[in-house]
C-alpha cells in the first residue's frame, strides 16, 4: 500500500467496502482514450496474435464497446489497455485456438471435461450482490475436478465472459470469494496449475476485481502460499486481497463489515460446507438458453438486490447510493421552509419525498442485521424515518453555530481595561505643601507646549 499515492489508496480502500463514487463517463473523454487505445496497439500488434484477429475479424477486434471494457478494466489507461488486449487475444489462442479469436465464447465452445469443472460450482457468479449491488464471483478451490489446467482455465474464461457482459459490471468490477477450508483445501492447487497461468486469465480479462476475499482457515502453510501467490499480482491488485483467518463465523463477520452478506454465501451454515443447489438451477437454465440462442441471464433468486436509486438504511453507516445522496439533497434544498411547518405538514412534505424517490424508480430497503438480508421498509417507517433526517439536520446545524457564535466571541473580544490607580493618602494635605516655584512652573508650560 506504501507504493500507492493517496487518492490510489483511498480508490482501493473505497471498492473494498463498496463506497466508491458512481462513475460517470464522460463522451470527449472516452473518444479521447479510445485514440489513444489505437495508436498504442499500432505501434505494439506487429506480429502479435492481435494483429492475427483484427486480420479475421476487424469488426469483433475494433467494435467500440469491446475496445471501452479494456479501458474501465484499467481506469482509462490507454497504454495498459492495449498491453492486456494483447495478452487477452494471446491467451484466448492458446485456449480455444485461431478460429474462436474473432468470436465470443458460448457455452458450447467448452469439451465434456470444462463442462464437468464449470457444473461443480467450483466458481460460480452469485445470486445476491454485495452492498453496493457488484456481482460477487464465488471459489471453493478443494471442489474443482479437472484433468488439466486448460479445462479449468476454459471453464473460467466462460464464467469470466458472462461477468464481461455486464456494462455495469466492467465499470465496478466484481467481488471475489475463495473459501478453502478443511477438505476443501486442495493440493492440487499448486499443482499443475502454476501461479502464472492462475494469474494470466485473471489479468488478461478486461474485468477487475474491486476486493478479494480468501478464507484459508488456520492453516499456515496454505496461507504462506496464497501470500506468494498474491505477490505475483500488481501492486494495485495485491492491495485489493484479504487473507482472512479464524473460525468460519469469523470470516463471515468480517464479510459482512465489507459489505457482503453472509446469506450471499452458498454455504450450509450447520456445518459450513458448500451447496450448490442454486447454482445447477442457474446452470441447467443457461443451457436451456443457448440452445434457443438466447442472451446470458445472471443468476437471480427472490431475494431484493440494492439497485443505485434505491435509498438504503444501513445501521451505524452513512450509505454513499445514489439514492440517499439524491435523498439528502431534497432535505438539505427543503429544510429552511419544513422547519417553519405545522406536524401535520412536515408529514406532508416527508411523504411528498417519498414518493419523490419512488417515481425516480428507487426503493426503500433496509437490513435488520449487518450483512443480513434486505427488505423493503414501509410507508410509515419512511416517512418517519425521513422526519428524523430533518432533525438531524436541524440539530447539526445549531451546533455549528454555537461553534460560529463562540468563534466570532474569541476573535471580537477587546482585553479588559485596566484597574483604575488607586491613591492612598496617609495625611490631610496642607495648603502651604502645594507650592510652586514660577520658573518650575514657566518650564512646564513651555514643555507642553512642545508636546
Amino acid at each position: 500500500m506504501a507504493e500507492l499515492s493517496f487518492e490510489e489508496r483511498q480508490r482501493v480502500q473505497e471498492d473494498l467496502h463498496g463506497v466508491s463514487a458512481e462513475i460517470v463517463e464522460d463522451s470527449a473523454l472516452i473518444d479521447a482514450c479510445l485514440r489513444d487505445l489505437d495508436v498504442h496497439l499500432n505501434s505494439m500488434k506487429e506480429g502479435s496474435v492481435y494483429a492475427i484477429a483484427e486480420m479475421m475479424g476487424s469488426s469483433y477486434v475494433r467494435n467500440r464497446d469491446f475496445r471501452l471494457s479494456f479501458l474501465r478494466s484499467n481506469q482509462y489507461n490507454a497504454k495498459s489497455a492495449a498491453r492486456q488486449m494483447l495478452n487477452f487475444f494471446s491467451l484466448k489462442l492458446w485456449l480455444f485456438g485461431k478460429e474462436k479469436l474473432a468470436k465470443d465464447i458460448a457455452f458450447s465452445d467448452l469439451d465434456d471435461d470444462d463442462k464437468q469443472y464449470l457444473q461443480s460450482g467450483s466458481m460460480q457468479i452469485l445470486p445476491m450482490t454485495d452492498s453496493a449491488g457488484r456481482q460477487i464471483v464465488f471459489h471453493c478451490p478443494g471442489v474443482q475436478p479437472y484433468k488439466c489446467v486448460e479445462n479449468l482455465l476454459r471453464a473460467k474464461f466462460y464464467i469470466f465472459m458472462c461477468l464481461w457482459k455486464s456494462q455495469e459490471t466492467q465499470k465496478r468490477g466484481y467481488v471475489a470469494v475463495s473459501y478453502s477450508i478443511g477438505r476443501f483445501q486442495n493440493s492440487r492447487i499448486n499443482g499443475a496449475c502454476s501461479v502464472h497461468q492462475k494469474s494470466s486469465l485473471a489479468m488478461s480479462f478486461p474485468l477487475y476485481v474491486a476486493g478479494g476475499h480468501i478464507y484459508c482457515a488456520d492453516n499456515v502453510a496454505h496461507c504462506v502460499r496464497l501470500k506468494a501467490a498474491i505477490s505475483n499480482m500488481s501492486v494495485s491488485q495485491r492491495a485489493r486481497f484479504k487473507l482472512h483467518l479464524g473460525s468460519d463465523q469469523d470470516f463471515q463477520d468480517s464479510l459482512s463489515t465489507f459489505g457482503i452478506p453472509r446469506q450471499a454465501l452458498p454455504l450450509d451454515h450447520r456445518n459450513y460446507e458448500p451447496q450448490f443447489g442454486r447454482f445447477l438451477v442457474w446452470y441447467n437454465q443457461q443451457l436451456r438458453r443457448e440452445d434457443r440462442h438466447l442472451a446470458f441471464q445472471y443468476p437471480t433468486d427472490s431475494l431484493l438486490r440494492p439497485e443505485k436509486n434505491d435509498v438504503l438504511f444501513v445501521l451505524g453507516r452513512k450509505v454513499s447510493n445514489a439514492g440517499n445522496d439524491y435523498l439528502r439533497s431534497l432535505a438539505q434544498a427543503r429544510f429552511e421552509d419544513y422547519d417553519l411547518l405545522s406536524s401535520k405538514k412536515k408529514l406532508m412534505v416527508a411523504d411528498e419525498m417519498m414518493h419523490e424517490i419512488k417515481r425516480c424508480g428507487g426503493r426503500f430497503l433496509k437490513q435488520d442485521t449487518p450483512g443480513g438480508l434486505w427488505k423493503e421498509v414501509d410507508e410509515s417507517e419512511v416517512r418517519s424515518k425521513i422526519m428524523q433526517m430533518f432533525r438531524n439536520i436541524r440539530y447539526r446545524r445549531t451546533i455549528q453555530d454555537k461553534s460560529n457564535a463562540d468563534s466570532r466571541l474569541t476573535t471580537n473580544s477587546s482585553p479588559p481595561p485596566p484597574p483604575p490607580l488607586l491613591v492612598t493618602v496617609d495625611h490631610q494635605l496642607d495648603p502651604n505643601d502645594i507650592m510652586f516655584d514660577v520658573q518650575e512652573l514657566s518650564w512646564i508650560h513651555d514643555a507642553i507646549g512642545e508636546w
